[in-house]
């Protein structure tokens, strides 16, 4: 039995040409063409839902976070494992159930299509994921970043046990292709299910957040990006 729908999520995908051709002039090959061209521009529609996390979403979770970390030392079978055991805080992206007269021969209901959650770094500073994702996100600051942000994320990374700051990591990864608009409900979830945690005097009240953000930069000298 799959995960209660938190929220559902109506996705669009359009894709359209413009191109026309004159009927006189098509031959058979043309109108096979333009045949097979319709039906791979045909409007797609697919529901998505934000259910809870549950055991089955283990491997789609721990695919999403390779994706995240690439080639980064990062244990993301436990940080997987941690996202499943506090399932109450967070959300996994799946396909909302198809009538079985709508079924397809590909099923994708138990595809994790994304995942958004939050994890106390501070709490668990002494997990050894955790303290990968502390080296990992370090080693970038110290590579690309300025002094002062090295400093910042030092204050905010330490592990020493006087130091008052809060730190939530924020995980949101995706399917590349699951459009952005999708983000924004997840974020809602995400924050009331962390005031009801904070009011059953669980630790997911933060002083900072951190989230890691792709970017892309211009080579210089290049004409092109």
């Amino acid at each position: 039995m799959s995960a209660p729908a938190k929220r559902r999520v109506l996705v669009t995908k359009n894709e359209e040409q413009d191109e026309t051709s004159s009927d006189s002039d098509m031959s058979e090959e043309d109108e096979e063409t333009m045949d097979d061209e319709a039906a791979l521009n045909q409007v797609i529609q697919v529901e998505f839902e934000a259910r809870t996390p549950e055991g089955g979403d283990f491997d789609g979770i721990k695919q999403l976070l390779q994706q995240l970390f690439l080639k980064a030392h990062v244990n993301v079978s436990s940080l997987a494992e941690i996202i499943l055991q506090q399932s109450h805080i967070g959300s996994v992206i799946k396909q909302s159930e198809v009538p079985e007269e709508e079924e397809m021969e590909d099923d994708d209901e138990d595809v994790v299509f994304g995942v958004t959650t939050t994890i106390n770094i501070t709490e668990k500073k002494d997990m050894s994921c955790i303290k990968q994702i502390i080296t990992f996100l370090m080693d970038k600051c110290q590579r690309f970043g300025t002094n002062e942000t090295v400093k910042i994320f030092e204050n905010l990374l330490s592990r020493d046990k006087d130091c008052a700051n809060n730190v939530g990591f924020i995980l949101s990864e995706r399917f590349v292709n699951i459009p952005v608009q999708i983000s924004a409900p997840l974020y809602e979830n995400l924050c009331t299910e962390m005031r009801a945690a904070n009011e059953k005097q669980q630790k997911f009240l933060f002083d900072h957040y951190i989230i890691i953000c792709k970017t892309y930069k211009a080579e210089i000298g290049r004409a092109h990006v």
